[in-house]
């Protein structure tokens, strides 16, 4: 290690301190290697504050660092005045004398460190040190003045005439407190400094307090502060550098205010505000997300609160506004625990401090309700695409059904054109079998205008009907089909069958079941449907070509296409089976097909026994009595409700298929019950009559405004009610 010796420290004209009064610090510039541990006299810091941390930084204030960082290294030892940090804080002027050298073999820094308030440094010997201290005070953007015991201004550096306005000669011999105390705080502060200068009181090294400048206004100044020795250690005045902050507070009163301002908008708005640190760190948040605190939000990454799958997204989107400085939108879901997903709309703007960028602020909207309305939408297409497909497969079916009896007419007619003399001959009633035909296709036609597909938006028009009438329309129907190719068709269903159902919709998947049966059947070949009452599956059987079992699956699938000519060549649409199904799962059922090539199918359609159910409301126990009695007999089922709240219960759990209600009775009476209803039902799909002894014009005329289907004045008679049920239930 190199040699320290007192003339290695090239001090102008032999003017330096002695080195007993000299720090001597050994670094590499930036870390301490070693020292004399004489620097805690001077600045407070021991070798082991400054062991482990960056020096200069550490040991030089922001103002001197630049220089310092200027001067280290350079060849010739020289000598400069910086102020240097003390550990307690504030400032402190100290001699800095550096040069190269070689520490345990590598390149180090010799400095060495002098405070120049020390005794031997005093007002009265001005010489090289001085001259050099000075000259720094005149040149940095600080005040540095110095006053004698009485406040007297001895040394008022260029700085502090810029910022006051004065001039030197007006300054230097004229009282500080005089010319820079506001006149309200003079008397106080003249105290102080006196006491101070007694010794009776140490000074402060550090406050903040206001200057008149020469206008009258007033600076804000920070102020370290020192106190100026005789080489007895006697108090002969003070020595103090000041920093102007009156920008500086101002920039912050209106960083606070614009701060309160920002924040009153944020608690305010209806949406979540939240700042994020350059790590995504939330820093703050106006109002946590569902089911967490602000405490649980604060200090935990943004992408915590995000669902995994998106977190990567959400990480370079955020990452990408740091990098730029440009906005971004973006959505998220958040996965409430217990409550199901919510869903938030993102706009992440960059917070900026001085031109760079220090965070984020992000304004996170819920839009869960805009995304279930967009869902919403979205099903409501797809049913509706589904219904325009199944409207156009009904329309098929429909037409397909339309051709066979006019196909029936046209060979009539050629007939008849052929020869004439057959319509008369009384061979058959040929007129008749033609209207007959033509009724047929205008049955098919009202079908077609009333909609009667089978999309699930439509309700069932549901009665209670005779099933073997309904085969003994489609068999007619199919009556010329089945004659050109001398299939018989038989129908064992027995008379006293009968089901609540839709009977539009059952006579159509009968019409498809026994037109393939006829259309696979070879000529002269036989189609049965039949029933059991003690079973819910209609079957239709034929002794046709059969069918491969692999295909079956396939057949009541609407998505395939399986369209086969019958054994006549006959053509189709393949979409007959997939219609079937539809009305068979419509009414709570399974369409089952079994099948052996060369021999014949069986295909079984399940219909569950459903009877109509009536809800009786009336306040009497008797009548609802006597009126279920009635309507049990007609094969219905009864519910009984004493007042309008209880039915409406009673509803809302499960729609009725017709209401008989009693008006006068409490609490809920049969004009709020009927409302409510309508509010849900249309008349036609929610027979609703209203009951009473008050058979006024206007009591009905109300009702019916009111959407009820009739009146029934008490006491009923059995024809009236028979007739109403049968009306809107029976076929």
């Amino acid at each position: 290690m190199v040699e320290w010796k007192p003339e290695d420290r090239g001090g102008s004209g032999g003017q330096g301190v002695a080195p007993s009064e000299a720090a001597l610090l050994i670094h590499d510039g930036d870390r301490l290697l070693e020292s004399d541990g004489r620097l805690a006299a001077i600045t407070g810091h021991t070798v082991d504050d400054l062991r482990y941390v960056s020096l200069l930084p550490t040991l030089f204030a922001p103002v001197s660092l630049p220089y310092v960082q200027r001067v280290i290294g350079e060849k010739d030892a020289t000598a400069h005045i910086f102020f240097a940090r003390r550990k307690q804080g504030g400032l402190l002027p100290v001699e800095v004398t550096t040069r190269p050298g070689i520490y345990e073999g590598k390149p180090a820094q010799f400095t060495l460190i002098c405070d120049v308030t020390a005794p031997r440094r005093t007002i009265s010997g001005l010489n090289e040190w001085e001259r050099r201290f000075r000259h720094t005070l005149d040149n940095v953007r600080m005040i540095a003045v110095q006053l004698d015991a009485q406040g007297t201004i001895l040394y008022a550096n260029d700085y502090l005439l810029e910022l006051s306005g004065w001039r030197r000669d007006e300054l230097v011999g004229a009282n500080w407190f005089e010319r820079f105390v506001p006149e309200k705080a003079r008397a106080a502060v003249r105290q102080v400094h006196g006491r101070v200068m007694a010794g009776e009181m140490e000074m402060a090294a550090h406050f903040e307090n206001p200057i008149l400048t020469r206008d009258g206004t007033s600076r804000m100044v920070s102020w370290n502060n020192t106190l100026l020795l005789d080489e007895s250690g006697g108090i002969i005045g003070s020595s103090s550098l000041g920093e102007d902050i009156t920008d500086t507070l101002r920039v912050a009163v209106d960083l606070r205010a614009s701060e309160a301002r920002w924040r009153s908008l944020a608690e305010g708005s209806p949406d979540h505000v939240v700042t994020l640190a350059p790590d995504l760190t939330i820093t703050y948040v106006n109002r946590p997300l569902p089911g967490l605190t602000v405490g649980e939000m604060v200090g935990a990454s943004i992408l915590t609160f995000k669902a995994s799958e998106q977190r990567s997204l959400v990480e370079a989107t955020l990452a990408g506004v740091l990098e730029s400085g440009k906005s971004a939108r973006y959505e998220s879901r958040y996965p409430f625990p217990g409550e199901g997903d919510l869903y938030y709309e993102t706009n992440a703007a960059p917070l900026f401090d001085d031109g760079s960028i220090t965070g984020l602020t992000l304004v996170v909207r819920d839009i869960t309700a805009r995304k279930e309305d967009e869902r919403r939408l979205i099903d409501a297409h797809r049913r509706l695409e589904e219904a325009i497909a199944e409207k156009d497969q009904y329309l098929s079916l429909i037409a397909h059904d339309i051709k066979s009896p006019l196909s029936g007419v046209r060979s009539m007619l050629q007939m008849i054109r052929e020869n004439p003399a057959r319509l008369q001959s009384g061979e058959r009633d040929v007129g008749g079998a033609m209207i007959a035909n033509i009724d047929k296709v205008l049955r098919l036609i009202d079908h077609m205008l009333a909609g009667r597909g089978t999309q699930g938006t439509t309700p069932l028009s549901r009665k209670v009907v005779s099933l073997r009438h309904l085969v003994d329309e489609a068999v007619q129907s199919l009556e010329v089909a089945a004659a050109e190719k001398g299939v018989a068709v038989e129908n064992r269903i027995p008379e006293s069958l009968t089901r609540y159902v839709d009977p539009a919709l059952i006579h159509q998947l009968f019409m498809n079941l026994l037109s393939n049966a006829i259309k696979f059947s070879h000529r002269g070949g036989h189609v049965t449907v039949e029933a059991r009452e003690d079973e819910d599956r209609i079957v239709v059987a034929d002794t046709g070509v059969g069918i491969d079992p692999s295909r079956i699956p396939s057949l009541t699938d609407s998505s395939v296409t399986t369209t086969t000519p019958g054994t006549a060549a006959e053509t189709g649409y393949g979409l007959g089976l997939p219609f079937c199904q539809k009305i068979v799962r419509l009414h709570g059922g399974e369409l089952t097909i079994v099948s052996t090539p060369g021999v014949g199918t069986r295909v079984a359609a399940r219909l569950p026994e459903r009877r109509p159910v009536a809800l009786i409301v009336d306040d009497d126990e008797l009548i609802r009595i006597v009126y279920g009695a009635r309507l049990r007999d007609m094969g219905l089922s009864v519910q009984e409700a004493g007042d309008g709240v209880s039915a409406m219960g009673l509803m809302e759990r499960e729609k009725p298929d017709l209401v008989l209600c009693d008006i006068h009775m409490a609490p809920g009476d049969g004009f709020e019950t009927l409302r409510w209803a309508r509010d849900r039902w249309e008349a036609t799909d929610l027979p609703f009559y209203l009951v009473s002894s008050d058979s006024r014009p206007d009591t009905r005329e109300k009702g019916r405004q009111m959407g009820a289907n009739g009146l029934l004045v008490k006491p009923i008679s059995e024809e009236a009610l028979d007739r109403e049920i049968r009306t809107h239930l029976f076929v």
